[in-house]
């Protein structure tokens, strides 16, 4: 629900610099029903790191006040809030099991 939110309160970005748009456009294995995970399937996703081998940080759709958004480092587990400004982290589209 937050992916579909924030997509449709920002309908003049792109998906180049909007991290919920780039999850609505992904498509692999036939699929198109992905989104960008909450703070809380990040850290799931975090929990289980071991079956995914990744490292980097990953925004989530969680948000922290206006113009901030929850992201989670894969390094070492921790959560924190950065600024929408900064576009320099990762996007991790998921879909429900």
């Amino acid at each position: 629900m937050n992916t579909a939110i924030i997509a449709a309160a920002h309908p003049d970005d792109t998906s180049a610099n909007n991290a919920a748009k780039a999850a609505v456009a992904y498509s692999q294995g036939g699929k198109n029903d992905w989104f960008l995970p909450s703070k809380e399937e990040l850290n799931h996703i975090y929990i289980q790191r071991s079956y995914f081998g990744i490292t980097a940080e990953f925004w989530s759709s969680s948000q922290y006040g206006i113009g901030h958004a929850w992201d989670q480092n894969f390094a070492n587990g921790s959560q924190f809030n950065g600024s929408k400004r900064h576009n320099f982290r990762n996007v991790r589209a998921v879909r429900a099991f």
